[in-house]
């Protein structure tokens, strides 16, 4: 067992803090191993086979670095980002349509919404599109502005099941406030992230 570093100085970089906001507790050294339980979560098994297809139909059909932009613009994939074109997108102020966040949520959860409402009533076109969102989030990493654009998201539709009309302040209110009671350490996220960066 190894104890996490702690920043020595005011603002300097504390990995104690940032684990903890990974929801990562322990770090250990271990020689071996045994599996004693072999269940695994069948969402995210679902979702990693999904992504995993969705990735070899990118690799046949495109250049391997095309794939590349094409993995990382959809669902965040940045591994085999070519990184002169990585670059190309920081230098254009446009590298944040490689994270997955509310853009990508909007547009794609609504446009699944409209497309299903055509045909179903409102409450399963919002349970369908929330799902596969859900889905959607779990394929691209399960970053955390990811899952706060699904809370927001799910609240939009809420609204417009219910009739209410869909404030944002209200919904980063109450996303900040449920991802915060899962895990307290978020709150560091945003500065220990910011130290990193720079």
């Amino acid at each position: 067992k190894k104890n996490f570093k702690e920043a020595l100085n005011y603002g300097n970089f504390n990995e104690k803090d940032y684990c903890y906001s990974k929801g990562i507790v322990l770090k250990i050294n271990i020689k071996d191993i045994d599996i004693t339980d072999d269940r695994t979560n069948e969402f995210k098994a679902v979702a990693y086979r999904i992504k995993t297809r969705f990735s070899k139909t990118l690799e046949n059909i495109c250049t391997e670095k095309m794939a590349g932009v094409f993995m990382a613009v959809i669902y965040g994939e940045k591994d085999r980002l070519d990184e002169k074109l990585e670059e190309t997108f920081a230098d254009g102020g446009i590298s944040h349509i490689l994270v997955v966040s509310g853009l990508h949520i909007s547009i794609a959860g609504m446009g699944i919404y409209i497309i299903l409402r055509r045909f179903l009533t409102g409450r399963w076109a919002g349970v369908i599109s929330t799902i596969v969102m859900i889905m959607y989030v779990m394929i691209a990493g399960g970053s955390l502005s990811a899952f706060r654009a699904l809370i927001m998201f799910s609240l939009q539709l809420l609204g417009k099941l219910t009739g209410r009309i869909y404030d944002m302040k209200n919904a980063v209110a109450i996303a900040a406030l449920i991802l915060i009671a899962q895990n307290p350490y978020y709150l560091l996220l945003f500065h220990l992230t910011t130290y990193i960066n720079y």
